[in-house]
């Protein structure tokens, strides 16, 4: 079974049912928004912390769980 990091469903209840992020529209500055824009920035977010965050954090965990502290070699090798 995959790990479930986030839930994108708790994610749209907090911007759209508790701070009301559609509201923003109302201001010039966001006047060109809407939902499935604000919609595409977070499935897109997901996606990025999902593919690249998420076993880059996986590994972290391991390296300090066997060691104990994170070897200034090994993060850096993680971000390549």
């Amino acid at each position: 079974m995959a790990a479930k990091f986030v839930s994108e469903r708790n994610i749209k209840f907090l911007l759209y049912e508790v701070f009301d992020v559609e509201s923003l529209t109302e201001y010039e500055y966001y006047s060109e928004h809407n939902r499935k824009m604000f919609d595409m920035v977070l499935k897109a977010a997901i996606k990025l912390g999902k593919d690249l965050l998420f076993p880059i954090f996986e590994e972290f965990d391991r390296i300090i769980c066997q060691q104990g502290i994170v070897r200034h070699l090994r993060t850096q090798n993680a971000f390549r």
